[in-house]
């Protein structure tokens, strides 16, 4: 890690990552041949940019991460765990630019990885009147006024 820490160089290998996950260039990692090798690594990848992201309040650095964080959604596992977990702790960033821009992006990635979330489908398990799974998560995403305050969320 001889540049963590530096911004003006790990920003941009975060856009650059992101960038390669978004174009699907890491999909031999996640074919179902090599899915453990690929777990591993993008769990890695995920640890990875959460301990270069740290507790900075840098917007451009923390949607750089973001974006790769939703990259690593097509990993399985793991990596997709730590991923999710990542994406919803920054809808619960103090920024709403954060916010807004993560929310929108993860709808679009859980759109096009939709057969990757059908286990959500039926998932609900909780009243009749709440809705479960895939749908709800997708509807959460789109309705719920990111820009808003906190507090209003």
């Amino acid at each position: 890690p001889r540049h963590r820490g530096e911004r003006r160089v790990t920003q941009n290998v975060m856009k650059s990552l992101a960038l390669l996950l978004q174009e699907e260039l890491f999909s031999t990692l996640v074919e179902e041949g090599r899915m453990g090798e690929g777990a591993r690594w993008g769990a890695s990848l995920v640890k990875a940019i959460g301990a270069e992201l740290g507790s900075t309040e840098d917007v451009n650095l923390l949607l750089a991460g973001g974006r790769v964080y939703l990259g690593a959604l097509a990993f399985p596992g793991l990596a997709r765990n730590l991923a999710i977990r990542k994406c919803l702790a920054l809808l619960e960033h103090a920024f709403p630019k954060i916010r807004s821009t993560i929310a929108e992006e993860m709808y679009s990635q859980l759109l096009v990885l939709e057969d990757e979330f059908e286990d959500l489908e039926g998932g609900g398990g909780g009243d009749d009147e709440e809705e479960g799974g895939y749908d709800a998560v997708l509807e959460k995403l789109a309705e719920t006024p990111w820009n808003a305050s906190l507090s209003e969320i």
